[in-house]
């Protein structure tokens, strides 16, 4: 698979109208950065019990790390998701709406298993699939997109678009820039994904810091 611009490839005209309903969102937190406020002993109590509940999931899965590549994430999970062909895929993806969130909060809440990345399903909001701005506000902070946006490639057909965003504390536009990114990931649906007429369907968001 390859992520670059590739000039045989037609790039597809995205417009608002062509997204639906929901999206995919990896996470991936670096061990050497330290964004985490700290913790009541309540809340470090909470913490250590859900250690124990990884290391158990840990046991049952021992060896299993689920790291698929952006091509099987646009073409597998989220089409699967979205024909609603594989019910299953809630269990190595929950459903989340990652605004109500902070990024460092995600994987402690909600997920368990491999400590180094994370992968949500989320709902778009119905402002941002009627044509308008979607409202990227946590209760902290705020997630602002960066650059232009790239291509995702299976066998030379464009099959996604994927944008990257960067979280700020604070609020724009004098917010401060962390180390979390956010890649966004837009599937474009048919089977000739090249043509113009092919609309994109759902998009995935994937987050690292």
């Amino acid at each position: 698979m390859e992520i670059s611009e590739q000039p045989q490839c037609q790039r597809p005209q995205l417009t608002f109208s062509h997204f639906a309903g929901l999206s995919l969102l990896s996470l991936c937190l670096s061990s050497s950065i330290n964004t985490e406020p700290k913790h009541t002993s309540e809340e470090c109590g909470n913490n250590q019990e859900r250690e124990t509940q990884e290391r158990d999931m840990d046991d049952r899965t021992l060896g299993f790390r689920f790291y698929p590549t952006e091509e099987e994430l646009v073409s597998f999970y989220l089409h699967n998701k979205l024909e609603g062909t594989r019910q299953d895929l809630d269990r190595a993806i929950p459903v989340v709406d990652i605004y109500k969130y902070n990024p460092w909060d995600l994987p402690r809440e909600l997920c368990q298993g491999d400590p180094e990345q994370w992968f949500f399903f989320f709902p778009r909001q119905e402002r941002e699939v009627h044509g308008g701005r979607p409202n990227r506000l946590t209760t902290i902070g705020y997630w602002k997109a960066t650059g232009s946006p790239g291509y995702v490639y299976s066998n030379n057909r464009i099959i996604g678009v994927k944008r990257t965003m960067v979280f700020y504390t604070g609020r724009a536009p004098g917010g401060r820039k962390t180390e979390w990114k956010m890649n966004e990931y837009k599937a474009i649906a048919g089977e000739d994904s090249s043509s113009t007429s092919a609309a994109p369907k759902v998009y995935i968001k994937y987050m690292w810091d």
